[in-house]
């Protein structure tokens, strides 16, 4: 066991300083990559350089090495920071500032641009093409990783206080969404003599439970103590606690596994109808979408021209395509759906909804 254990913190450690290794090398090859296409786009903005076969040439090759390292940069930076939240916002900004840098280049320098300037802006753009790839996927990998642990496990077992280390009973019931006593880690010998479920309530609405009240357990295990099988009687022998504050009896619930398995149920359900609603509105608001995406960049694009005294439009005009527009709105629309699951998230297993 010390053996796989010595091995694996011998991978981790590997994989880390790899991690760090792409990390320098991306950030550094895109830093001059993207360096020197900007310093083409500025020098020769207004007139081509004599050699205009020699300059497209090397743009090409800044081009090309600037977007391998910005993969590099942005693999190496998502083993490094993954898992944290600020990952993807990151990925996704500096990837979409070069990606679009031919609707703001432009203004910097006037109305037109010499065919050099362009390739550089291309040449810059492609950087950012590529470096957004992997903030997609990194985004997408993120949210199913997430997905799948909580659909897995729920809450980590290690914020539970009651019933932690609790198994599914035998005879247990696995009804969706169901009460207390109908989820599998509901004990038989305290159902038969829980007054919870022959009230036919639950115990996370009346802030009692048997993982939590010691009076439940301890009348279950008393071989004098019998409810009565009416839900209206059975009702009156839920042992309330009134020595104990609700603001207490709240985070008993939080910390039961009973209540987590809820909580997870809860996100199994979420999880198909926040799909569903996503694509329900791309469906329906597509168009719409795609309208304002293009009004909203092409008003930005007017004001930055006559705030940079550069004219009332650029040079370049990119949302004309239609599939350039409906890319952007399916990145906008798998951007709202991982901020979404994460909210959901955290209301269902941290807040405890």
């Amino acid at each position: 066991m010390q053996r796989n254990t010595d091995v694996e913190d011998l991978v981790s450690g590997l994989q880390e300083q790899v991690a760090r290794l792409m990390l320098g090398i991306g950030g550094l090859g895109t830093l001059v990559g993207t360096g020197f296409l900007l310093y083409y786009f500025f020098s020769f903005a207004r007139e081509n350089p004599p050699n205009v076969a020699q300059a497209q040439q090397l743009i090409g090759a800044f081009s090309l090495w600037g977007g391998v390292a910005a993969v590099l940069l942005a693999v190496g930076l998502s083993i490094v920071w993954w898992g944290e939240d600020i990952l993807s916002v990151i990925l996704i900004l500096v990837s979409g500032g070069l990606y679009f840098s031919p609707m703001y280049l432009p203004m910097m320098v006037g109305d037109s641009v010499a065919a050099v300037a362009s390739s550089s802006m291309a040449g810059v753009q492609q950087i950012g093409g590529m470096m957004g790839i992997v903030a997609i996927l990194v985004t997408v990998v993120d949210v199913t990783g997430r997905i799948r642990t909580r659909l897995t496990h729920g809450s980590k077992a290690d914020t539970l206080k009651y019933g932690k280390g609790v198994k599914e009973e035998p005879d247990r019931q696995n009804i969706f969404l169901g009460k207390c006593w109908q989820l599998p880690y509901c004990r038989k010998f305290v159902r038969d003599k829980c007054p919870i479920f022959h009230a036919k309530r639950t115990c996370w609405k009346e802030r009692v439970g048997c993982m939590c009240e010691e009076k439940v357990i301890a009348n279950a295990m008393s071989g004098n103590f019998t409810i009565p099988k009416d839900a209206l009687t059975a009702a009156k022998y839920i042992p309330y606690n009134d020595k104990l504050p609700m603001q207490i009896k709240v985070e008993r619930c939080r910390q039961c596994v009973i209540y987590n398995e809820h909580q997870r149920q809860k996100y199994k359900l979420a999880l198909p109808a926040t799909l569903a609603a996503m694509v329900g509105i791309w469906l329906v608001a597509r168009e719409p979408m795609k309208n304002l995406l293009q009004s909203v960049l092409m008003t930005s694009d007017r004001f930055l021209g006559q705030a940079t005294l550069g004219g009332k439009k650029s040079v370049t005009d990119p949302m004309h395509l239609a599939a350039f527009r409906e890319l952007l709105v399916v990145l906008i629309m798998v951007m709202i759906l991982a901020y979404l699951m994460k909210l959901i998230e955290y209301l269902l297993f941290k807040v405890k909804i």
